[in-house]
């Protein structure tokens, strides 16, 4: 499994996030001589991650605000979704 890691650039300021994956290869049994990985620079990623984590959050206060809730429909799957305020205005459980 991946991990991420962010990284700053000496002098320059600019954090980049990156993942790293990595497999040991051993050539003596017990004994790793080397690693064979993959670093994969995901910062537009993380970035939108951490944008979308605030977004949810400033929804969800000004639904607790207003005590309103919110609803979307899937016409494809026919899937309906509702917010954590929504249930709560109607007094049920997720289901």
């Amino acid at each position: 499994r991946p991990i991420r890691i962010s990284l700053e650039s000496p002098g320059s300021g600019t954090a980049r996030v990156v993942e790293v994956s990595g497999v040991p290869e051993a050539w003596e049994p017990g004994r790793s001589s080397r690693i064979v990985g993959v670093v994969r620079d995901v910062t537009t990623t993380a970035r939108a991650e951490g944008q979308l984590v605030r977004a949810r959050a400033l929804l969800d206060a000004a639904q607790d605000v207003a005590s309103v809730g919110g609803w979307s429909l899937d016409r494809r799957s026919r899937r309906l979704r509702w917010t954590h305020q929504t249930y709560q205005l109607h007094g049920v459980g997720r289901g």
